[in-house]
């Protein structure tokens, strides 16, 4: 990437702000008229430059046909990227034209269109032969995000934003918008960002998922301003943003670990240490994180990290015995808990279905180290969970997660049942038994014959035990 910096000034530091811009179906524009490509490169670039000296930002790396800008306040970036926007369209349809003049196909209605990408996160200089670039993790997201918003930048809609009055965040640059009331914002849009490890489909307990899974349209609206986050603040929340990172990446190693595949470079660094140590060094540095997020203003990362870390807590418990494995998870329930205060169905559904299902998993692990009338309170709480994670893994849009979810469900019910007796009794091998026969929905005999002849032998076995 070559580095087109304003002449003057010196080069910039994270922590801030880091934006993608990307011109849609450049490849195809360049092969069809190189000439006109290039008019339209430098004229987008003075159009990008003349916004982003207005707005306080700097042109970072020049990509060929697109730009990474830096801004040290979320609303800036977002505000300079919907001025970019705006004046392109204007000037978009002069190209779409001269395209079409020549004879060349449209290949679709968002020819020429942009594509944004913004993340908060440090970035710095590297200088390569004697040129500037930059880089950092704040850089390597805001390409995420921008790759990521090719599903959605086409529709017609979001929410309340219609095209093509879109740019697109990431959860972490969500999160720091102070003023909300500047800005219309989309509700979570689901994302894979290329680099974080997702659970198999075939594991029988969902595995750690990364933090970063949902990305926001979001436009200025009038009189938007910018209010900005002091150099301290940003740094502090840097470093937290890094300490959860890590924590997450310590999981991952600490899952390798345990299935043997490499999924991730801190695996191979991490192979000489056991899983007990990855998962204290995961615990450690989200409760680093923990001492920078606060539940106000830091909400959402803080109810992630708070998540994250009854995950880590959770999954350490397994390898642990006694009182040192009931503590685990009590803390990791807690923290669980905490995340659910701010984790609401209605705002982070996806977060809440998780934190619901691991709650569920390890008040699952607690009751097995209870007996009697607590043991079946303690289950009873389980399948309250794992319930409340079904309003959002339902059959038609997480069949995966579905099936998994009620068969724990099943799993928790028999476990009550095994306690009662009598009509109760019955009536937890009843619910039990819909519940398996819920997942075989999913787990059919052609798809995954494994899971299926093991849910059919438990549907007979319950069938065989209901009076």
């Amino acid at each position: 990437m070559t580095h087109n910096d304003s002449a003057g000034k010196e080069p910039i530091k994270g922590p801030g702000f880091a934006a993608f811009i990307d011109l849609h179906d450049s490849t195809y524009a360049w092969d069809q008229n190189a000439d006109t490509a290039a008019e339209m490169i430098r004229e987008l670039y003075n159009s990008v430059e003349t916004a982003v000296d207005k707005h306080g930002g700097r042109v970072g790396n020049f990509t060929g046909d697109g730009f990474m800008l830096l801004f040290t306040s979320v609303e800036n970036s977002i505000i300079c990227l919907s001025r970019i926007i705006q004046d392109w369209e204007k000037t978009r349809g002069k190209y779409i034209e001269k395209y079409s003049a020549s004879g060349v196909s449209v290949p679709d209605g968002r020819f020429l269109a942009l594509r944004t990408g913004v993340s908060f996160g440090n970035f710095g200089t590297l200088a390569i032969k004697d040129t500037i670039h930059y880089s950092g993790s704040g850089i390597n997201k805001a390409q995420r995000c921008e790759v990521a918003s090719k599903d959605y930048f086409w529709q017609e809609t979001i929410d309340t934003l219609t095209s093509p009055n879109y740019v697109f965040i990431d959860s972490s640059a969500e999160n720091l918008i102070q003023v909300r009331s500047d800005f219309s914002v989309s509700a979570q849009l689901p994302a894979q960002f290329k680099g974080y490890f997702q659970a198999a489909a075939s594991a029988e307990k969902p595995e750690f998922e990364s933090r970063k899974q949902f990305i926001y349209a979001v436009w200025p609206r009038e009189k938007a301003g910018s209010t900005g986050k002091s150099a301290r603040e940003l740094k502090k929340l840097a470093w937290a943003q890094t300490k959860s990172d890590i924590g997450d990446r310590l999981i991952i190693a600490a899952l390798t670990a345990r299935s043997g595949i490499k999924f991730h470079k801190l695996a191979e660094s991490s192979a000489g240490k056991t899983r007990d140590i990855l998962f204290k060094e995961a615990v450690t540095a989200y409760k680093d994180a923990l001492r920078i997020y606060t539940s106000e203003p830091d909400s959402l990362d803080y109810a992630l990290t708070q998540s994250n870390l009854g995950h880590a807590m959770g999954d350490h418990a397994e390898l642990l015995v006694g009182e040192e494995k009931k503590k685990t998870l009590e803390e990791a329930v807690s923290a669980y808990k905490e995340a659910l205060r701010i984790l609401t169905f209605e705002s982070s559904p996806g977060d809440y279905a998780m934190a619901q299902n691991n709650l569920g998993h390890a008040m699952e692990d607690q009751a097995d180290l209870l007996s009697g009338v607590a043991k079946k309170q303690k289950l009873g709480e389980a399948v309250t969970a794992y319930r409340e994670a079904l309003r959002v893994q339902t059959f038609e849009s997480l069949p995966d997660n579905y099936a998994m979810t009620q068969y724990n469900i099943g799993t928790a019910l028999i476990g009550q049942a095994k306690l009662l007796t009598g009509e109760e009794k019955n009536k937890r091998l009843a619910e039990a038994l819909t519940a398996y026969s819920e997942a075989m929905r999913v787990h059919t005999q052609t798809h995954y014959p494994n899971r299926y002849i093991k849910l059919a032998d438990k549907v007979a076995e319950l069938k065989s035990l209901i009076r």
